[in-house]
C-alpha cells in the first residue's frame, strides 16, 4: 500500500509539462497566470456562496449552494495541479482530482435536475398577490361591519350610561372605553392600562373584598357582579357597580374578562341617607374612624404611587420605543436648526433611507427643493405660534422626496416640545399615495358613469319633450320613431344600471357563487341557445364544440360568461360569417374558447376592454347598444371561479376569447 502511494505521488517516468511548451517562458507564464488567477476566482466563488447561505437560511434548497460551491473548490483544485504539473510530473494525482472533480458534478447535476420541478412549484408572485388583494378585501368587510356594531355598542352603552373594559389575565392590561377614566375622575387619556392604576382608584376598604370576589366567581366559572367605591382626585367618593364575563382558552382556563361599568352613587347616596337616619351616631364614628384610616392610606399609597409612577416610566418608554418600531407612518424628530434627531421604521421604508443616513442631517433631503425654502417659512413661522400642533398640509398639497429622486404625495403634522432653554419639532408623515390614486380612480368611474346615464337619458328626454310639446303626434310615423328611441334608450338604461349592479355585487362579494356539479355541454348549449335570435337577427352562423364532462361551477355565470361573449362575437360579426364556441379539457381545467370573424380589436386594447366602460373605440356604444360593462362582469365571474380569462386578435381577421374554469375533483367539491 505505502508503495502504491508513493507511485501514485512520485514523477515516475513521466515529464513536466513544462517540456511539451518547449519551456518558452511567454507560453509558460501564460499558462501559469491563466491557471492561477482561475483558481483564485474559483476560491472566491464558494466563500461568496457559503457566505450568501449563512445569511440567508430562510432559502429553500440552500443546500444546493454548498454542493455547487464543493464542485467549483474541486474545479479550482484542479487548475492548480495544472501549475503543479508544470515542473513536477505527478499525473497520477492530477487525474485523481479530476476524477473527484466529475463526480462531484455529475452529483450536482443529478441533484440540480431531481430538484427543478419543487423549484418550478414555488408559488408565482402574481398568485401571491391575487391572495393578498382577496385577504385585504375580505378584512375591509370585517373592519367595515366590526365599526356598524361597535357604534352600535356605543349608543347603547351611552343610553344606558354605561362604560366597557377589557382585562387581559395574562398580561394583566386592562384597556378601557373613552368615558371610563371619566366615571373614575381622571383626565381623559391618563389612565395607562396596569391593574396597579385602577387599583389606586379603588376604596381602600373594597380593593380585598372586590378581588375575592373576582376570585369567586373565576373560580366558579361564572359572571361576575360587584358593587365598590371608588375615589376620585378630588377625594370624592363614588359607587360604580361591575359586572364581567370570564373568557377562556380551549384548555378552559380564562385569559380574559370583559364588562362594564356604571355609576351609582345616587341610588347609594338615597340608601346611605335612610340608613343615616336609622343609625346617625354610630355611622358619625365609623366615617370619623374610616377618615383616619385613609389618611394613613393615602400616606402609604403616596409612597407606592411614587415607585408606580417610575415603574410606569420605564414601561412607558419601552412602549414608545416599541410604538417607533412598528409604526408604518413616518415619525421623524428635529432640533431646533431642523436637523434629524429621530428617525423611525416607517420613515425608512417611505424615503428609502437608513435611519443612519439621515441623523444629524438637515431636513431639507426629505423633501423637493422647490418646497424647502416655504417649509423652512412654516416652521419659523410655527416656532413663534402659540399653538402647539397643526397639519402642514392645511392650504396646500405637501410631498416629500425619496432617496432616489422620486416624490410622493403626502399628509403630515408638526407638533412643538419646549424642554427648558430646547424646542424640539415632531413630525408624523404618511405617504398618501395610495389614496390619491383611489380618489383619482373613484372620480374618474363617477365622470364615466355620469356621461354614459347622461347619453341615454338626453335621448329620452328630446324625444318626449318633442311628444309633449305637441310638434309631433304620437300615432304619426316620426311620432312613432321618437317613441321608439325613448324605449331603446330606456332599455339601455336599464341594462346600465343593472350592468353596474350586478359587476359591484360580484367584486365585494355580495353575490355568492353558488357552484354545483353540471355539464359543460349543457352549459354550452344553453348558452348557445340563448344567443341563436340575435344570430339570426343579423344572420351570422354558430358552431358549437362541446365535451360531455362534469364540473364544479355556478351554472347560471358560466351561462351569464359564455353568453356575453358570443353576444359580443355575433355583434361584431359580418352578415354570413360564423362564430365557433368550443369547449376543451386541458389538464386540470376546462378551456371555453369564443371565436369571431370580426374586425379584430387593437394589440394596445387587449387588456383594457376587460375594464369598466371600455370598449374598442368611440363609436361602440352607438352602433351596438353596449354598456362597456359586459367583458367587466365576465372577468370578475371567472376570477370568483379562481380561473383566467383572456383574448387574442388581428386586425381585419378577428378576436378569440378565452377563460378557463378549475376542474375539481370529487373529494374537493364534497368539502366545498
Amino acid at each position: 500500500m505505502q508503495e502504491f502511494i508513493q507511485n501514485f505521488l512520485s514523477a515516475g517516468e513521466f515529464i513536466p509539462h513544462g517540456h511539451c511548451y518547449l519551456w518558452k517562458p511567454g507560453l509558460v507564464w501564460l499558462h501559469l497566470l491563466s491557471d492561477t488567477l482561475t483558481a483564485i476566482a474559483y476560491y472566491s466563488i464558494p466563500v461568496t456562496l457559503f457566505y450568501f447561505v449563512r445569511k440567508r437560511q430562510d432559502l429553500p434548497f440552500n443546500w444546493v449552494f454548498l454542493l455547487f460551491g464543493s464542485f467549483i473548490i474541486t474545479c479550482g483544485t484542479t487548475h492548480l495541479m495544472e501549475v503543479w504539473t508544470l515542473w513536477h510530473p505527478t499525473y497520477w494525482l492530477l487525474g485523481f482530482l479530476k476524477a473527484v472533480t466529475a463526480a462531484i458534478s455529475i452529483y450536482t447535476a443529478i441533484c440540480l435536475v431531481s430538484l427543478l420541478p419543487k423549484a418550478l412549484a414555488l408559488p408565482s408572485l402574481a398568485i401571491i398577490n391575487r391572495e393578498l388583494e382577496r385577504e385585504i378585501a375580505d378584512r375591509q368587510q370585517v373592519e367595515e361591519a366590526l365599526t356598524v356594531s361597535e357604534q352600535r355598542l356605543r349608543l347603547a352603552l351611552k343610553a344606558a350610561d354605561m362604560e366597557t373594559w377589557d382585562w387581559n389575565l395574562l398580561t394583566n392590561q386592562i384597556i378601557w372605553s373613552e368615558g371610563h377614566e371619566r366615571l373614575f375622575g381622571l383626565v381623559p387619556g391618563t389612565f395607562d392600562g396596569t391593574y396597579a392604576t385602577f387599583d389606586a382608584c379603588l376604596h381602600p376598604q373594597d380593593r380585598e373584598s372586590l378581588m375575592e370576589a373576582i376570585a369567586r366567581a373565576r373560580e366558579a366559572r361564572a359572571d361576575y357582579s360587584y358593587e365598590y367605591r371608588v375615589i376620585w382626585p378630588d377625594d370624592s367618593i363614588h359607587w360604580m357597580e361591575g359586572k364581567g364575563k370570564f373568557l377562556c382558552n380551549e384548555a378552559g382556563e380564562p385569559v380574559r374578562m370583559l364588562g362594564t361599568v356604571r355609576d351609582i352613587s345616587r341610588r347609594k347616596q338615597v340608601e346611605a341617607a335612610l340608613q343615616s337616619e336609622k343609625n346617625n351616631l354610630a355611622l358619625r364614628v365609623a366615617e370619623r374612624t374610616a377618615q383616619l384610616l385613609q389618611v394613613n392610606q393615602r400616606l402609604q399609597s403616596e409612597l407606592e404611587e411614587r415607585g408606580r409612577i417610575q415603574e410606569a416610566l420605564q414601561i412607558s418608554q419601552a412602549r414608545f420605543a416599541g410604538i417607533l418600531d412598528i409604526a408604518e407612518d413616518a415619525i421623524i424628530s428635529l432640533d431646533r436648526n431642523q436637523h434629524i434627531t429621530l428617525f423611525n421604521q416607517g420613515a425608512e421604508k417611505i424615503f428609502g433611507y437608513l435611519a443612519a443616513e439621515v441623523i444629524g442631517q438637515p431636513l431639507d433631503i426629505l423633501l423637493p427643493e422647490r418646497f424647502v425654502y416655504i417649509h423652512r417659512q412654516h416652521i419659523t413661522d410655527f416656532r413663534q405660534s402659540p399653538v402647539q400642533s397643526r397639519r402642514m398640509a392645511e392650504r396646500r398639497e405637501i410631498y416629500g422626496r425619496r432617496k432616489d429622486g422620486s416624490e410622493f404625495p403626502a399628509e403630515a403634522s408638526i407638533s412643538r416640545l419646549n424642554l427648558n432653554t430646547e424646542m424640539l419639532f415632531t413630525v408624523f408623515l404618511q405617504d398618501i399615495t395610495d389614496r390619491k390614486q383611489i380618489d383619482r380612480m373613484k372620480d374618474e368611474f363617477v365622470s364615466v358613469v355620469s356621461h354614459e346615464l347622461r347619453t341615454p337619458l338626453t335621448s329620452i328626454y328630446g324625444s318626449l319633450a318633442m311628444l309633449a310639446s305637441g310638434l309631433l303626434e304620437a300615432d304619426s310615423e316620426q311620432g312613432k320613431r321618437m317613441l321608439h328611441i325613448a324605449v331603446d334608450s330606456t332599455d339601455r338604461l336599464v341594462r346600465l344600471i343593472n350592468d353596474i349592479l350586478d359587476i359591484e355585487r360580484i367584486e365585494s362579494g355580495k353575490v355568492r357563487m353558488e357552484k354545483q356539479c353540471c355539464n359543460v355541454a349543457d352549459l354550452a348549449i344553453k348558452a348557445v341557445n340563448g344567443v341563436q335570435g340575435l344570430a339570426d337577427k343579423v344572420k351570422v352562423n354558430l358552431s358549437i364544440s362541446t365535451l360531455s364532462i362534469s364540473l364544479w361551477a355556478d351554472p347560471d355565470r358560466i351561462v351569464q360568461t359564455l353568453t356575453n361573449l358570443l353576444s359580443n362575437a355575433i355583434k361584431f360579426s359580418a352578415a354570413g360569417s360564423t362564430v365557433w364556441l368550443t369547449v376543451q379539457q386541458q389538464g386540470q381545467h376546462i378551456l371555453f374558447t369564443v371565436k369571431d370573424q370580426g374586425r379584430g380589436i387593437p394589440a394596445d386594447k387587449l387588456e383594457r376592454i376587460f375594464e369598466r366602460f371600455q370598449q374598442v373605440d368611440s363609436s361602440d356604444a352607438r352602433n351596438h347598444e353596449g354598456t362597456g360593462l359586459g367583458l367587466a362582469i365576465c372577468r370578475s365571474i371567472v376570477q370568483q371561479h379562481d380561473g383566467q380569462i383572456w383574448v387574442e386578435s388581428v386586425l381585419g381577421e378577428g378576436s378569440t376569447f378565452y377563460f378557463t374554469v378549475p376542474l375539481q375533483d370529487r373529494e374537493q367539491q364534497v368539502m366545498e
